[in-house]
């Protein structure tokens, strides 16, 4: 397993970065309810300031009666006071997708009789019900035997639905190698950790192997309580920052996988044409976001 560089980059728009900004640099409990304040006063609100928005209120209902700290909640309790609002809420606002919860198969699984394995969170297109990201809890008292557990089995599910798109791209594998990765996240407790895989191909006398790279993408944690100093202000950035990134680089992936579904399906435009084109359609993607490192 590879680890990538801890930071957080672009996928926010400016006025997101902005308060995402100012929330990290909060000292006090009382500078954060500023930040607050400021965005329930604003007219019609975009979706990303909303979800920040509902996420500070929650955080602060959490850290009144220091719940947080508490080891002995169960996996429902994190999902409906914790999860709900500080990471279905990022996503909960796209009108071509859904939030599929819990104990959910992911869409390819019927095409795949021995797939028998549930998640509890995914992020689905309506568009043609394929699944983008998917995540798998543990409250905080599972062990780390447990948690182990769904690292695999989230390693295995990133494995088997790169297969998938594999079998729908026949001939443009080297285009899936460079543009398409797979997303899971893995939460214990208030923590969590965003892991990716790519397929690259070996060459062999009998023809090409996929070879499955797995790699830790981050590292979050959602912060218990909001002792003085920056520490709990920053972690709770990185976490809205993580989640909205997260939600868009889902959405990307699934653009250019309409692209080269397309492409393999009409047979029409040439491989060159089609690396220019998801070349393109990546640099219109990072061009409209923000791709400074919001915080390391």
């Amino acid at each position: 397993m590879l680890s990538s560089q801890e930071c957080v980059l672009g996928a926010l728009t400016t006025q997101e970065q902005e308060v995402i900004v100012r929330i990290a640099h909060c000292q006090a409990q009382e500078d954060l309810h500023t930040v607050w304040l400021e965005l329930c006063m604003e007219y019609k609100p975009k979706a990303g300031i909303r979800f920040i928005r509902g996420a500070i209120a929650q955080m602060t209902n959490l850290w009144v009666p220091n719940k947080l700290k508490t080891k002995t909640h169960c996996e429902d309790w994190y999902r409906i006071n914790v999860l709900s609002a500080l990471w279905d809420g990022a996503f909960i606002y796209e009108t071509s997708y859904d939030t599929i919860r819990s104990e959910c198969k992911l869409s390819y699984q019927q095409y795949n009789d021995e797939a028998n394995d549930r998640v509890d969170f995914i992020f689905r297109s309506k568009e043609d019900s394929s699944d983008w990201l998917f995540s798998e809890e543990k409250p905080a008292s599972a062990s780390h035997k447990e948690c182990l557990k769904d690292v695999w089995k989230l390693e295995r599910m990133r494995e088997q639905t790169l297969s998938h798109w594999l079998k729908q791209c026949r001939g443009k594998e080297v285009l899936i190698e460079e543009f398409l990765e797979a997303l899971a996240v893995q939460w214990h407790g208030t923590r969590a950790t965003v892991y990716g895989t790519k397929v690259i191909f070996v060459e062999r006398t009998i023809g090409p192997k996929p070879v499955f790279i797995h790699y830790v993408k981050a590292r979050m944690e959602i912060p218990m309580r909001p002792y003085e100093g920056p520490g709990p202000f920053m972690s709770l950035g990185k976490c809205l920052a993580v989640a909205l990134t997260l939600k868009r680089e889902a959405m990307q992936q699934h653009n250019t996988f309409m692209l080269l579904k397309d492409a393999a399906i009409t047979d029409e435009i040439q491989l060159n044409d089609i690396n220019l084109t998801l070349k393109d359609a990546e640099e219109t993607f990072r061009s409209t976001y923000c791709q400074s490192t919001v915080m390391e």
